[in-house]
């Protein structure tokens, strides 16, 4: 089965996204980064409240506007920051490097050996053996070729739904029978 169909930056951004939401270790360093920020916020007010001798009413204003922080941040504001940070590493990497070697029109086939790559960069051959895993998003196949990198397969590139479910079949079939 081949395929055609072109790379943007809006894929990798995909795959990135659904890689990181998907990752074990890489949720758990979200969900360390989405409370480290608050909790060094909340240390500083400890300190500045201890240090200047703060008493009373006062005290009860800081601590509101800390929590109504810290929950902006923890629900809202940390989960877009990270995405936007991401975004720009992504698109800041691809304009340092040669940007045409993936974010071109790739020609991908599978065969019952390995998956097929091709641009007008270059040729690459991926066995079914040295496959991790293949994963579908709402707008991608994913075939993992390491813990993480993979052959990002916009849904766009098949004519519909059945030809898209087919090659998702057909990839975890030759995936299945190469690691028996």
């Amino acid at each position: 089965m081949i395929i055609e169909y072109e790379i943007s930056i809006d894929d990798i951004m995909d795959f990135n996204s659904y890689h990181y939401s998907n990752s074990p270790s890489l949720r758990r360093t979200i969900l360390i980064n989405r409370w480290v920020f608050p909790l060094l916020l909340g240390l500083c007010l400890i300190v500045v409240i201890e240090s200047l001798d703060l008493h009373g009413l006062a005290l009860g204003l800081p601590w509101l506007i800390w929590l109504i922080f810290t929950i902006f941040w923890v629900v809202f504001l940390g989960p877009r920051y990270m995405l936007g940070q991401m975004k720009k590493q992504i698109v800041k990497m691809y304009a340092e490097g040669k940007r045409g070697s993936y974010l071109r029109k790739h020609r991908l086939s599978i065969t019952p050996e390995a998956v097929l790559d091709s641009t007008d960069y270059g040729d690459s051959k991926t066995y079914w053996k040295s496959v991790e895993k293949i994963l579908s998003a709402d707008r991608h196949l994913f075939i993992y070729t390491s813990a993480t990198a993979a052959h990002i397969i916009p849904k766009r590139a098949f004519p519909d739904e059945s030809k898209y479910r087919e090659f998702i079949e057909i990839s975890k079939r030759y995936h299945e029978i190469s690691v028996a």
